[in-house]
């Protein structure tokens, strides 16, 4: 069983956090660990992410300076490990509970990476809203040694 690292990159989003991270502990996939990167937070998330702690003492938290989504990710790189698999998932969204499960099937030897849609929280940002997230016709990547799953 392949391991496999779920990164949870958190700004300012205390409103999301326990879903989206309740949606990464959850998953059918059991060898996993789930971290939580929060990118210096001037809401209540860390008081949250306190929280599910006490209720899943496996859940793990790293505090940072805040210095943008892509300095969160870098962060993680400390995190890691040794992990095959690395899942990043933003605190705003969530996971179908066989997400892990469902895009590991997917990946063979040849698998570098795997690219996948996202599952955003109903109603919290309308599509009329958020122009950004539109897509008027398929994007088609081609990456070497990859997957694309949508």
């Amino acid at each position: 069983m392949s391991s496999v690292v779920i990164l949870i990159n958190n700004f300012n989003y205390q409103s999301f956090l326990d879903e989206s991270v309740k949606s990464a502990l959850a998953q059918t996939y059991k060898s996993k660990r789930v971290c939580v990167i929060d990118d210096g937070s001037t809401d209540r998330s860390l008081k949250v992410l306190k929280q599910l702690k006490l209720e899943h003492p496996e859940l793990e938290i790293y505090e940072k300076e805040n210095a943008g989504q892509l300095s969160t990710f870098n962060a993680g790189l400390a995190i890691i490990g040794e992990s095959e698999w690395i899942f990043l998932l933003d605190a705003d969204d969530v996971y179908p509970l066989d997400h892990v499960e469902q895009v590991l099937k997917r990946a063979s030897e040849e698998t570098s990476m795997i690219l996948v849609d996202v599952q955003p929280f109903s109603g919290v940002l309308p599509l009329e809203k958020n122009p950004s997230q539109k897509c008027d016709e398929a994007i088609v990547i081609n990456v070497p040694k990859s997957a694309h799953i949508t």
